[in-house]
């Protein structure tokens, strides 16, 4: 019983204990000519689709409130083969707003694209990783105004409570076995 408490005193000292939040991460991989795809990101969405296009398949909208990185007011993606790619404040300050869907210029192969969410004086970046006419994923930094490193590595980043009921778990389980073992002892002596 007395490990039971410790480790339930360790997962609520683990709880209250602040923690940065992480980017969101997102695989979809679909096939934007089928049809186009929407998300959102704090309340903002974010529309995809294509056109049967070489050089500019990639076709982009978004709701009042949101952007897409852009240079001379025309919607811009970066290859991913250039490096490291970041989207935030004081990296790529760019953004226009484009609430009809408008043609990504040299968005063939693998791209990423910016994205920013403003909520009240808060901006959210975020990214878009698509090959061709293919969207393969997304990703939005849940802090607001942080920079975020695009990647084409798209895995889910478990939240702080999961953490936290994993730790419970584990020391419930750990706690039960040496009550079992503790009484499994008591009983043959």
């Amino acid at each position: 019983m007395k490990a039971m408490v410790s480790a339930i005193a360790l997962a609520v000292v683990f709880v209250a204990v602040p923690v940065s939040a992480a980017p969101v991460l997102t695989e979809v991989n679909a096939n934007l000519l089928n049809s186009p795809f929407t998300f959102s990101v704090q309340g903002v969405a974010f529309t995809l689709s294509a056109v049967d296009s070489f050089s500019a398949p990639l076709v982009v909208s978004n709701d009042t409130g949101g952007a897409i990185s852009s240079v001379f007011g025309a919607p811009s993606s970066f290859f991913v083969n250039r490096g490291t790619v970041q989207f935030g404040p004081g990296v790529f300050g760019n953004y226009t707003s484009f609430l009809s869907p408008t043609s990504v210029n040299f968005s063939n192969g693998d791209n990423y694209l910016g994205i920013r969410s403003t909520v009240g004086a808060n901006d959210f970046y975020g990214f878009v990783y698509t090959t061709n006419n293919v969207l393969k994923g997304y990703g939005f930094e849940t802090m607001a105004n942080t920079t975020i490193t695009a990647t084409t590595v798209l895995a889910a980043v478990p939240e702080p409570a999961t953490w936290a009921m994993m730790l419970i778990g584990f020391g419930m389980i750990g706690a039960t076995a040496r009550y079992r073992r503790r009484n499994t002892t008591a009983a043959f002596a």
